[in-house]
């Protein structure tokens, strides 16, 4: 029980508090009609919120490891580019240096002064063993096929 003092008089007030509430409609779906003595409404509570944060942190995980990701590839990419524009620039450098006369007139095709460049520059592409040579037709030889097939 339960006593308030007034001025005249004391007067004695009792509560009766019930032992359980009952769940309202108004309860979390997530819960599943959780009430204070429900354990295992807790536990489902506790899970949630431990796999809520579970999956929270892998995505930020997730996310840094596409930004270091793009980083590289972004570099990658970089690189790549800066490398074709230098072996573009090295082939227009190349094709330069012969000077290619129409079928019309009756002059050699390559330059003549440049023809010990290309002399040299054939023998360096003899002995890199990486280089390949493509054909008119679009057909890849390597270096020693292609000089086999000359001895023909």
């Amino acid at each position: 029980g339960h006593t308030s003092r007034s001025g005249e008089g004391r007067i004695k007030h009792t509560v009766e508090l019930t032992d359980t509430v009952p769940p309202t409609p108004y309860d979390s779906p997530l819960t599943g009609g959780y009430t204070p003595e429900s354990d295992e409404g807790r536990l489902k509570l506790k899970e949630l919120m431990n796999l809520c944060t579970t999956l929270s942190n892998r995505v930020t995980t997730l996310e840094n490891e596409l930004s270091s990701t793009k980083d590289v590839y972004h570099k990658a990419f970089i690189t790549l580019t800066k490398r074709v524009k230098k072996l573009e620039t090295q082939l227009k450098q190349k094709r330069s240096r012969a000077v290619i006369y129409s079928s019309d007139e009756e002059e050699p095709s390559v330059d003549i002064k440049d023809s010990t460049k290309q002399g040299r520059m054939i023998e360096e592409l003899d002995k890199d063993e990486d280089a390949n040579l493509v054909s008119e037709q679009g057909e890849v030889y390597e270096t020693t096929e292609l000089s086999n097939m000359m001895m023909m």
